[in-house]
């Protein structure tokens, strides 16, 4: 298995600074990232490889999401 870390920076026009806030960005950005893994896919066109889990953390916060993907072999 391959894990990967992307580090990612979203801009807003507005300061986002509550917990709250913190942790409804995290949650939508799971969501995006949940859709298009349902959709089309993360991995590249032709690969056998499939998405196990996605998990989005906030640096600064406590706000995490994480996705597990049920899959017919779980290995770890």
């Amino acid at each position: 298995m391959k894990t990967i870390h992307l580090d990612v920076t979203i801009r807003f026009t507005e300061k986002m600074v509550s917990d709250e806030d913190l942790q409804e960005i995290v949650n939508n950005v799971l969501d995006a990232l949940v859709r298009q893994t349902n959709e089309v896919g993360l991995v590249p066109d032709g690969s056998d490889a499939s998405t196990k889990s996605i998990t989005v953390d906030e640096r600064y916060s406590t706000a995490t999401a994480k996705h597990i993907f049920i899959t017919e072999k779980n290995d770890e």
